[in-house]
């Protein structure tokens, strides 16, 4: 799966949540990918976004897994946050922000668990961790979430995409 593939995956399931209620091409979307680039970082991005709850799915990282047999696979690490804006002078605020972070992100992990075998093949059940996090853009506490893909990497080259 790319990037993209990824995006289109966490962003169809924010559509659908109830908290969340992503409207794609909105200028206060819900959910959206950081391009680690000056201007598009997701610090940047979160600041910028009006919305109260917010998710944001970082660019994954990827290793290449031991080879067995002409078998090549990457390794994806998939890192999102859900953060909530919430007031930083009052810690009930921010642990009920924190939790209910914690909750919508349960939820999207329960789906990564329940798609493993149908929409995202190869998720590493082993590897899933999440971790409050905060303030992150100033004002916004929730969780990062991580877990692993693993996916076949064909290593066969494309004559098509390389000129004489």
């Amino acid at each position: 799966m790319t990037l993209f593939e990824i995006f289109t995956y966490f962003e169809n399931y924010a559509i659908r949540h109830h908290e969340l209620q992503h409207v794609p091409d909105d200028d206060s979307q819900s959910c959206f990918t950081a391009a680690n680039t000056e201007e598009d970082s997701a610090e940047n991005l979160i600041k910028a976004c009006e919305r109260e709850l917010v998710m944001v799915l970082l660019p994954y990282e990827k290793t290449m897994l031991p080879v067995k047999q002409e078998s090549f696979i990457w390794g994806k690490t998939i890192v999102f946050l859900v953060l909530k804006k919430v007031s930083r002078s009052s810690p009930k605020e921010v642990i009920q922000g924190q939790s209910q972070c914690e909750e919508i992100a349960n939820d999207f992990i329960s789906q990564v668990i329940a798609d493993r075998m149908t929409k995202l093949c190869m998720v590493d059940l082993d590897s899933f961790h999440m971790a409050p996090v905060g303030p992150i853009a100033d004002d916004r506490y929730g969780y990062i979430c991580m877990f692993n893909l693993q996916d076949y990497f064909e290593h066969w080259v494309k004559p098509e995409r390389w000129s004489a």
